[in-house]
């Protein structure tokens, strides 16, 4: 193994919700060095019988006009093999980057966009996945972050996250887990906003996505999503966070 090696910019899974489909989620950067790792993966899912490719760009970060042209050619094997490629989740970095170079009729905008990111704003966004038969979950490096947790410090589990909420919210019905639950009883994709205490006493607001994933008998086997920072981003309405008279100085 070679040490001193740059961690990867990029991170990728895949997930089967029905023989012939395969999710792509992507996380991170997708450019020059990325986008042919990627792309060979999601051809190999084409030429393994899955034509038909969901591809989940909600945890990209970075992604250059190479990014579209790779996106085109799996689109072309997809539908050459009678299959086809589709968008089902990105942020409004990507979004805009389809809508620059006019190839939203070819990729359509996807119908879920990454909640209250503003274009103009750092914000952190981190994917999951939870295993409904194992409850074994998996995060990525920017949602232990975002909970204010190192990179793999700790194993990710449902009663860890339900420790951070925050005393006010627990106190107001559970928001939080009855997300969970009420999605994974429905399968309705949802997404819902929380606050949460963090190890270090500070607080921060998160908007949480989720998507159910069922097997060939309509059985939920797991869910997938994104944990959003918005602590800086305002409500839905698109105003600025409110300041309480102590933090902005006023008395």
């Amino acid at each position: 193994m070679t040490t001193g090696a740059n961690p990867p910019l990029f991170t990728v899974r895949v997930t089967v919700p029905a023989p012939d489909r395969a999710r792509v989620h992507v996380g991170g950067e997708i450019d020059m060095d990325s986008g042919p790792r990627i792309e060979d993966l999601m051809v190999r899912q084409i030429t393994g019988g899955r034509v038909r490719i969901e591809v989940d760009l909600g945890s990209v970060e970075f992604m250059d006009s190479s990014g579209i042209h790779m996106l085109l050619r799996v689109r072309g094997r997809a539908l050459d093999a009678g299959g086809g490629l589709d968008l089902v989740a990105a942020g409004p970095r990507v979004v805009r980057l389809l809508e620059v170079t006019g190839l939203t009729e070819i990729l359509p905008v996807p119908r879920r966009v990454v909640p209250a990111l503003d274009a103009g704003a750092a914000t952190a966004t981190g994917s999951y996945s939870w295993n409904l038969r194992t409850d074994a979950w998996w995060w990525s490096p920017e949602t232990y972050r975002i909970l204010g947790l190192a990179p793999d410090s700790v194993r990710p589990s449902t009663r860890l996250m339900l420790s951070l909420r925050h005393p006010d919210e627990s106190a107001s019905g559970d928001p939080l887990p009855e997300a969970f639950t009420g999605a994974r009883v429905s399968g309705e994709p949802f997404t819902s906003r929380h606050r949460l205490l963090l190890a270090d006493g500070s607080t921060r607001t998160v908007a949480v996505v989720g998507e159910v994933v069922v097997d060939q008998h309509g059985e939920p086997t797991q869910m997938t999503g994104f944990f959003v920072d918005v602590t800086d981003v305002g409500d839905d309405t698109g105003e600025p966070p409110e300041e309480s008279a102590e933090d902005s100085g006023r008395g």
